[in-house]
C-alpha cells in the first residue's frame, strides 16, 4: 500500500513508507505517538492534534502529512450583531447557535427567525 492511514477521530496522519527516509524526528519528538517495532507504529490518540501537527510538519521526507477532519464549529461562524443585545455575539449555523458572553446574567432568549444571511430577529424574554 502507498500510504497508511492512522486517525484518532479529529486528524488522520498518513504515512508513505516509500519516502520515509528513516531519520527518526517522529519517535524522539513524540515517542508516545510513534512505536516503530509495533502494529499500529503509529498511535495518534497519544497526542494532541497540535502536536501532531508541529511534528509531522517537521517530517524531513515528506513521508508523514495529515488531514484535519471536518467537525462542526461555531468559532468562525458569522455573528448576528443586533443592538438590544449590546455585550452578546451570536454566532449562527444552519444547525443551531453558539451564546457567548461576559456579562454574568443568563437571559433568555426567543429566536423567532434567523435568515440565511445571519440577520436574526430576537427577543429576551
Amino acid at each position: 500500500k502507498d500510504t497508511i492511514e492512522y486517525s484518532n477521530g479529529e486528524i488522520t496522519v498518513f504515512w508513505q513508507p516509500a519516502r520515509c527516509r528513516h531519520a527518526g524526528i517522529c519517535v524522539k519528538t513524540l515517542p508516545e505517538v510513534y512505536h516503530p517495532q509495533e502494529k499500529p507504529w503509529i498511535r495518534p490518540e497519544n497526542a494532541t492534534t497540535e502536536q501532531l501537527k508541529e511534528q509531522i510538519r517537521k517530517c524531513p521526507s515528506g513521508a508523514l502529512s495529515y488531514k484535519i477532519l471536518k467537525k462542526q464549529s461555531f468559532k468562525n461562524l458569522p455573528v448576528i450583531e443586533n443592538p438590544a443585545f449590546a455585550g452578546f455575539s451570536f454566532p449562527a449555523s444552519s444547525t443551531g447557535l453558539y451564546f457567548e458572553t461576559s456579562v454574568p446574567v443568563r437571559p433568555v432568549l426567543r429566536f423567532t427567525s434567523i435568515s440565511r444571511n445571519g440577520s436574526s430577529d430576537a427577543s429576551v424574554i
